[in-house]
């Protein structure tokens, strides 16, 4: 059955590295809202040599119309069979999965959840510390007092689905992956 695999976590939680290390596993895409709102360039350094750096363009104003991108490009991988597809955002909330599972349900997909498992996954001050996106520590702070816990967004996802889903947690400090049923 095709997969799809949903990372949730607050910015600088380990979710994304969480995604990339499941994904070099087992295959597959991995789509982030991260992607359409950031750019890569190339430069010379001081020596000369060509140089390639990744820089965030994110903004308020960006958010909407990138969670709809994403949306789109998981529509067509799913139109074209792809699997897994990993969709690497926040997803605080079911509202901004439940998009995912529908799409997922009418492709005939699997969903499956990947969280952090991080020491500091629910620390919003270290986690400030470790996103690489620049998140205010008020804007993490706020997503992690409305972050659903995932009993909840599981249940809301059978509830659509009616079938029973996976949870992939990932422990970042030594890069052991476990599914649980």
């Amino acid at each position: 059955m095709n997969r799809l695999i949903i990372g949730r976590g607050i910015p600088g939680s380990g979710k994304s590295t969480a995604v990339k290390v499941l994904q070099s596993e087992i295959g597959g895409i991995i789509l982030s809202t991260d992607e359409i709102v950031s750019s890569t360039y190339r430069f010379k350094d001081g020596e000369g040599n060509w140089c390639e750096k990744n820089i965030y363009l994110w903004n308020s104003d960006m958010v909407k119309e990138s969670h709809y991108v994403n949306k789109m490009k998981c529509h067509t991988a799913m139109s074209k069979g792809i699997s897994p597809i990993f969709i690497d955002n926040t997803n605080i909330t079911f509202n901004e999965i439940e998009p995912y599972v529908l799409m997922a349900k009418n492709f005939g997909y699997q969903v499956e959840y990947i969280l952090p498992n991080s020491s500091w996954k629910d620390n919003p001050e270290e986690c400030f510390v470790k996103n690489t996106h620049n998140v205010p520590l008020e804007v993490i702070k706020r997503m992690a007092a409305k972050f659903e816990n995932q009993e909840l967004v599981d249940l809301k996802t059978k509830n659509i689905l009616k079938v029973a889903n996976n949870i992939i947690e990932f422990d970042s400090n030594d890069f052991n992956i476990a599914a649980h049923m």
